[in-house]
């Protein structure tokens, strides 16, 4: 189920979901990031186009809820341009909760 990241809440997003939102240089049009665990906390990688695999941002600690290996949505979305895209907006970002299994035809 696609939702947008303004409007999930504080709900956790653990390890393995995917940011989708509309981007520009350096990424393509649009860009998918995914969350990952950090020894450290959480952050964010690039998981599609010329920048796949590179680490956007390893987040503060205040985006992580008390406990848990996630991120806060409702951190995340207050916080996406100072963190994440600063010519973005929030309401724009679509939450995956991951990617299909692939198969090997």
């Amino acid at each position: 189920m696609i939702e947008r990241l303004d409007a999930i809440g504080d709900r956790p997003l653990p390890p393995g979901t995917v940011l989708r939102f509309p981007a520009a240089w350096p990424y393509e049009d649009v860009v998918d990031l995914i969350v990952v665990a950090f020894p450290d906390g959480c952050g964010l990688v690039v998981a599609t186009g010329y920048k796949a695999g590179l680490i956007v941002v390893i987040l503060p600690g205040d985006a992580v809820p008390e406990g848990q290996i996630a991120l806060s949505a409702a951190w995340l979305a207050q916080n996406w341009t100072r963190w994440v895209w600063p010519a973005g907006d929030a309401a724009e970002v679509r939450v995956l909760p991951g990617y299909d299994v692939p198969t090997l035809a």
